[in-house]
């Protein structure tokens, strides 16, 4: 293994300890996966996650990214990648999910990573991957799936050669502003059990009590 893949291999534990969002960053550092979709596949759709993403042009999708939480990559010849990763959370906004990855962001690549208000209500992270001259940009979305139910946790992230972070960066935001957002039809909730043998009304019990 060279030298470069193991650095990209060591941060995995620290990282997806932190959040099972995280794995998005990890599973980018390992650089494109072996398989695409072919070329003219642009939109890939999760019904079951409520996403739909489109790819720029240039870019191909891969479904093969490894991890369950990232839902699909996209990959463009350059070697820049975007990835979108989701996850229930308990978390009541973007800011309290971004925070503590910007932390160990910070801590994994050895270079300061800030935060600042990002597009659609959400938060967006800006750094750079220490010795691999690859900026970091990530936007984080948080969205109530029902009234008084879980949280969706939403994560796309950019790493780009930092000579081409200008053009990848407009791919980013057409990512972002393309990525749809449905609502997602939660399992009901089992209905309630009753005792065993069932219960029985007032009138059963007192017919039982002139048997007796």
């Amino acid at each position: 293994m060279r030298p470069r893949e193991m650095r990209s291999r060591s941060i995995l534990p620290a990282r997806i300890a932190t959040s099972a969002l995280a794995v998005a960053l990890a599973a980018s550092l390992l650089g494109a996966p072996a398989r695409a979709a072919g070329p003219t596949e642009r939109r890939f759709v999760s019904a079951r996650n409520g996403i739909t993403v489109e790819a720029p042009v240039g870019w191909t999708l891969s479904t093969h990214t490894g991890f369950p939480n990232i839902l699909v990559l996209l990959l463009h010849p350059d070697g820049s990648r975007i990835s979108i990763a989701v996850s229930e959370t308990p978390a009541k906004d973007a800011r309290e999910v971004a925070e503590p990855n910007r932390r160990a962001l910070e801590k994994q690549t050895g270079s300061a990573v800030t935060a600042k208000a990002g597009a659609r209500n959400g938060v967006e992270l800006d750094g750079q991957a220490s010795g691999r001259n690859e900026a970091i940009v990530q936007l984080y979305l948080v969205r109530a799936l029902a009234p008084e139910g879980p949280r969706q946790a939403i994560v796309v992230s950019l790493f780009a050669p930092e000579s081409a972070l200008a053009l990848r960066r407009a791919d980013l935001d057409f990512v972002i502003g393309k990525l749809g957002l449905t609502p997602i039809t939660l399992p009901a909730a089992p209905p309630a059990k009753s005792g065993a043998g069932g219960s029985s009304s007032a009138g059963e019990r007192g017919a039982e009590k002139e048997r007796r």
